[in-house]
């Protein structure tokens, strides 16, 4: 943060890193996502479903640093949808690489309305109002079965 002169915010969860409070970085053991995201300018985070969910509901741009499991999928698909920088995996990392991406998202205008333009869409959908018409259709292709 210090390299490109920015402010940012680390949520430590259960990382055990110690809270290191200067005037680039203040670190918080956990907030909620929804309140936060839509403060920054850009959210840096793992890929997991739920944050990169959040951090489009947020409309903002993103850095995707994978680890396991389905996040490499979501750092693909993210930039794919022109709302994030390359993936960052944590063997390629380094701080000129790490500097570089959020140099990206901070100055990437056409970036930061994509995500803008997807948090809109978002907002429109009734997204567990069709979960729940998608499992009930596929549950009446079962009718012998009993699901209550």
């Amino acid at each position: 943060m210090r390299r490109v002169g920015c402010r940012g915010v680390i949520i430590t969860g259960w990382s055990g890193m110690s809270e290191v409070r200067d005037e680039f970085v203040y670190c918080i053991p956990e907030i909620p996502h929804s309140w936060l995201f839509p403060r920054v300018s850009g959210v840096i985070h793992h890929g997991g479903a739920g944050t990169t969910a959040a951090a489009l509901a947020a409309g903002k741009p993103m850095i995707v640093c994978p680890f396991a499991g389905d996040q490499p999928f979501w750092a693909r698909r993210m930039q794919e949808l022109g709302v994030a920088a390359k993936p960052l995996r944590e063997k390629d990392m380094s701080a000129d690489r790490f500097a570089e991406r959020i140099t990206e998202i901070a100055e990437n205008q056409e970036m930061a309305r994509k995500a803008s333009r997807l948090a809109e869409q978002i907002a429109t959908e009734s997204g567990v109002k069709n979960t729940v018409n998608f499992v009930e259709k596929r549950l009446e292709l079962f009718p012998s079965r009993n699901w209550k």
